[in-house]
């Protein structure tokens, strides 16, 4: 699994130099590979102790991007589906009953 993984970060520029763990024959599978850890301090976030700073636990581009709609509290366009503002945004729905 090894080269598998570095042959996937080589293809998805992944630096090897920011894994928490760096020798790729400890990670059991490929969700835990993906899922890796990085070293502490190798991602800083700016204005950490701002209530509205947004950070996201993965690598990406935007590649595309829905319009709000207002009236449903819905962001559309998201993998060709509309998602919730509090779902898309926070992982959960919420209760509106």
């Amino acid at each position: 699994m090894p080269a598998l993984y570095g042959s996937f970060g080589k293809i998805y520029g992944i630096n090897f130099k920011e894994m928490k763990i760096e020798n790729l024959a400890e990670f059991e599978t490929f969700n835990k590979f993906f899922t890796r850890e990085l070293k502490d301090g190798v991602r800083e976030i700016c204005n950490s102790d701002d209530p509205f700073t947004l950070t996201s636990p993965c690598d990406g581009r935007v590649l595309t991007y829905g319009k709000i709609n207002n009236e449903k509290n819905t962001i559309d366009c998201v993998k060709g589906r509309s998602y919730r503002l509090d779902e898309f945004m926070f992982g959960e729905k919420e209760d509106t009953s």
